[in-house]
Formats: C-alpha cells, sequence, structure tokens
C-alpha cells in the first residue's frame, strides 16, 4: 500500500511539474491585414485603334498591396520561439487572390537571442532592409518596385539578427525539385544573397546588400534565353524632425544567352515632410538608365528613363487614411509598366513618349 501511494504521489508531482511547464508556454495568432482602393486615371494608353487615349478605373494597392494573412509565435522556454506566417494578396476591385494561396509569404522557423531563422516563400533580406530606404515605401501605385530590388523568393532558408545599430540578413533559395530534373538545369541554386545595414541612432542609416537569380527554369526542349541576374544595391536616410530625405541604387545585369549582357543603373531619392500627426507629403524621383539593351525594352522609348511622383495622406484614425498619387514617366511608361498585384500594366501608345498619371484612395489596416 505505501509503495503505491508513493507511486501515485510521484505520478501526481510528475503530473503536476508537466502542467506547470506547459502553462508557462504562450502561444499566440494574429490576424492582420490591408485593404487599399483608389480611382485612378492616366493618358497616353494605347486604344484599339492604334491611337492614344485616357483610362480611367478602379485600382488594388496604392500605398500598399491589398493583403490578409495570420501571424504565430510560441514560447518554447529558454528564449527560443516558433513562429509562423501565412500572407495573401488580393485584388479588391473585383476579389481575385494574386495567384497563389499565400503568394506573399509562406515560412515557418525558429527565432531566439540569436537572430531568426525561417524556411518557405520570403521576402529577400535586400527587399526587407531597403523598405526604409526606398521614397515610396514601396507604394505600388507610382513606384516601380520590381525594378528596385527581387521581392521574394521560394524555397528560402532565411537567417536575420539584429544587433544594437547593426542588422544582418542571408539567404540561400533552393530550385524546385522538378525543375532540378530537367536537361537544362541541374543545379538546386535558385537565388542568393544577403544585406547588412547599421543605423547611427534615430538620425541617419546605411546598408548595402547583393541578390543573385539563376536562370529561370523552362521546359525541356525550350532553348533559354536568360542567365543569372545579378543586383548590387545601396541605400541611405537621414532623419530631421519631421523631415527625411532618403535615396539609392541599384546596378543590375541580366546575362543574356543570346545577344549582349542587359546592363541597368536605377536611382532614386525622396523627400518627405510630416506636416502634423495626421498629414504627410511625399515626392520622389526615379531614374533608369540602360545598356545594351533590346529596343523598347520595358515599353521604353529611349535608354534613360525618368519618374517623378507625389503623395499627400491624411489620416483618419490610426488605421484609415485618404490618399492622392501623382506622377509623370519620361522617355517610358509609368513604372516601366508593373501596376501592383494584379493591375492591368502601364503601357505607352504608338509615338508617345511621357506618361502622366493620378489617383485618390483610401487604405484600412486591421
Amino acid at each position: 500500500m505505501k509503495f503505491k501511494t508513493a507511486c501515485l504521489a510521484a505520478s501526481l508531482a510528475a503530473a503536476g511539474l508537466a502542467t506547470t511547464g506547459m502553462a508557462h508556454a504562450q502561444s499566440s495568432v494574429t490576424l492582420y491585414g490591408i485593404v487599399d482602393v483608389n480611382i485612378e486615371a492616366y493618358n497616353n494608353a494605347p486604344d484599339a485603334s492604334g491611337g492614344s487615349k485616357t483610362v480611367t478605373g478602379m485600382r488594388s494597392g496604392g500605398l500598399s498591396g491589398s493583403r490578409w494573412g495570420l501571424r504565430g509565435v510560441e514560447d518554447l522556454g529558454n528564449g527560443l520561439k516558433a513562429v509562423f506566417q501565412l500572407e495573401s494578396g488580393f485584388n479588391i476591385g473585383n476579389g481575385n487572390s494574386d495567384g497563389r494561396m499565400f503568394q506573399r509569404t509562406a515560412m515557418a522557423g525558429l527565432e531566439g537571442n540569436w537572430g531568426r531563422l525561417t524556411f518557405g516563400r520570403q521576402y529577400t533580406p535586400a527587399f526587407t532592409m531597403l523598405g526604409q530606404y526606398v521614397p515610396g515605401a514601396y507604394g505600388a501605385q507610382y513606384e516601380p518596385i520590381p525594378r528596385i530590388v527581387p521581392s521574394r523568393a521560394d524555397n528560402a532558408v532565411l537567417y536575420s539578427a539584429r544587433v544594437a545599430g547593426l542588422a544582418v540578413g542571408a539567404y540561400y533559395a533552393f530550385r524546385n525539385q522538378a525543375d532540378q530534373l530537367t536537361p537544362q538545369d541541374l543545379s538546386p541554386t535558385g537565388a542568393f544573397g544577403g544585406a547588412v545595414g547599421y543605423s547611427f541612432g534615430n538620425t541617419f542609416r546605411v546598408m548595402a546588400a547583393y541578390d543573385r537569380v539563376n536562370q529561370p527554369a523552362v521546359a525541356a526542349g525550350v532553348v533559354p534565353t536568360v542567365g543569372k541576374t545579378h543586383n548590387a544595391m545601396a541605400g541611405a536616410r537621414l532623419d530631421l524632425n519631421q523631415f527625411k530625405i532618403l535615396g539609392g541604387y541599384r546596378y543590375r545585369k541580366v546575362e543574356s544567352l543570346v545577344g549582349p549582357d542587359i546592363k541597368s543603373d536605377f536611382y532614386m531619392i525622396g523627400a518627405g515632410w510630416q506636416v502634423n500627426a495626421q498629414t504627410g507629403l511625399g515626392v520622389a524621383y526615379y531614374h533608369e538608365r540602360f545598356k545594351d539593351a533590346p529596343v523598347g525594352y520595358l515599353g521604353t522609348t529611349d535608354d534613360k528613363w525618368h519618374q517623378v511622383s507625389l503623395l499627400a495622406s491624411y489620416g483618419l484614425s490610426k488605421r484609415t487614411n485618404l490618399y492622392a498619387v501623382a506622377a509623370h514617366a519620361r522617355k517610358g511608361p509609368l513604372n516601366l509598366g508593373f501596376a501592383g498585384d494584379q493591375g492591368t500594366p502601364y503601357a505607352l501608345a504608338a509615338g508617345k513618349t511621357n506618361q502622366t498619371g493620378g489617383a485618390i484612395g483610401l487604405r484600412h489596416q486591421f
């Protein structure tokens, strides 16, 4: 009897210890998102008769791409956490998704005092870090995001950490296993890169990054025409009370397997003024210069493309704001054709060299 009683007491104690450990483990899942919509008009678009026209309509994602997502964390003890994120974009105008169920992000991993290690489809370190230096904060309406930096990578292993003012990130992305089996591509490497940044207090910060994206996968029997794409980037930002000046540079080389490599230099600079707690104003200038690009590359009419963008935003609350944006592009279409998630690409009509657009919209964050 005494032996049974002792065993029972030991079992209850062990159960109590296990229950206590479970009670200390904390986990949370957050539903979040952005709904962004505007009414836009832009000129010099091609019409069915070969002339030009002004296009008006609704566009999704003026300041931020419309999206929803789930973000979760579980405390594993001793400073270690399990993390995950699933994020999907959509077009608010028609309700369509942006292609995949979780096109924006689908990742899981671990986080501790040593940093964060995650696996899946993720934003590249260069994209994440450069967001502080991009004049429009990746506002898709009138910012040529794909021309600035590669955004995401599939099958990526990503490490990131921050120590005081220093931030670092690096990733390696595998190709899909099916792609590795094709005769044209036996390499498992899809992309890789890294970024490093440093903040000198709250006033001045700098960063640099590099990305290499390997040759796109092609179907069996198809001769590839593009090899590796190299991107080297740098950025700087100065914050003075309610004013900010920021900008960056990106060099890109697209290896061509059928002709000369296409090289380009991309420059961006912007300024912002937070007039008061509700009102913000911004201006940005973008310029890309091409070398050995085919005639009409990305809709350009010259080897030098320019765009000026303007932004005004008014906060109705902490989560909802009204905004107005406008842009004028020379020697090519707005954003060099980029139009955000499932938007109609910008294009110039024959014989036109400039394009101007403007929009008024509403963004709500939840």
